[in-house]
């Protein structure tokens, strides 16, 4: 059976570099595919601590490493010495993740009779491969749409959009939710987002989480805290996917993806019965 592994940043301080925090012994697509999963968490992203777990997932057997989109701005400076010294295939999940965010924006769209075409769509975030994917593929039934390239545009700009995407980022970013558009869409990617109290004082907005996965068999992955059994980021579900097609390589973890990838991850998700999770607009 194929075997990967996905590292994880925790908020915990573990006093080892890395804690091989569970194993999954079977994880199976809706075409009878099935694959194991080791998780390995980090206290913090560094040299170290990176090349440590690594070593550690491929002495579990792992053959292909699934890098949660947490550990992006530390992959964004030393992908290429990772590819040079690893020797294992290993991605970030940004393809799988900017399909996840259009699939979002698109449904919850149709399910408000939304006109997307004529609206103003925002994307900030520090994850600048993620949010060029999001631009590009959005750009096919989107008018006007725009990237904020600092946290202080977006703070000028949050108040005239219609959809605002948010990526999150490593800055200190926070926009007045009173100044937000009538009926404005704000969609957050997992572990990011508005304060949730914050949200009780615009009820005319919608506040959706994006970037989540629903997998055909439900298991109880204890990932992150108050995740659904079932739900997967669709960074991890990437690996998975790969994982079931035996496309071993550095999917994701690449400069100027084609945006071709995002039809093709989507193709192999349906196949494999992963769907992205969107309570606010089921599909029917």
């Amino acid at each position: 059976m194929k075997k990967i592994a996905f590292l994880i940043k925790s908020g915990e301080k573990f006093f080892l570099p890395f804690n091989h925090f569970r194993h999954i012994k079977s994880i199976r697509s809706a075409s009878g595919k099935e694959i194991q999963a080791d998780i390995i968490t980090l206290p913090a992203a560094s040299d170290k601590f990176i090349a440590s777990a690594c070593q550690k997932a491929k002495h579990l057997g792992a053959e292909m490493i699934g890098f949660d989109l947490n550990l992006y701005p530390w992959l964004q400076k030393n992908t290429l010495g990772i590819i040079e010294n690893l020797n294992i295939p290993f991605n970030d999940g940004s393809i799988f993740t900017s399909w996840s965010i259009f699939e979002a924006v698109y449904r919850i769209c149709k399910a408000k009779e939304i006109n997307l075409m004529g609206s103003t769509v925002l994307i900030f975030g520090a994850n600048k491969q993620v949010a060029g994917l999001c631009c590009r593929k959005l750009a096919d039934c989107v008018n006007n749409i725009s990237v904020a390239p600092s946290a202080e545009e977006f703070k000028k700009t949050a108040k005239n959009a219609d959809i605002l995407i948010n990526l999150g980022t490593s800055e200190n970013v926070s926009f007045d939710i009173t100044a937000l558009k009538e009926r404005a869409i704000v969609c957050e990617l997992y572990g990011c987002g508005v304060n949730p109290s914050d949200k009780l004082l615009r009820s005319d907005c919608t506040f959706i989480k994006t970037g989540l996965i629903k997998v055909p068999y439900p298991k109880k992955f204890c990932i992150y805290n108050r995740m659904p059994k079932g739900i997967i980021c669709a960074s991890l579900a990437e690996t998975m996917l790969l994982a079931f097609e035996e496309k071993f390589a550095n999917y994701s973890c690449a400069e100027n993806i084609n945006p071709d990838k995002l039809e093709e991850i989507a193709d192999i998700a349906a196949g494999c019965g992963f769907e992205v999770w969107l309570p606010e607009a089921p599909v029917f």
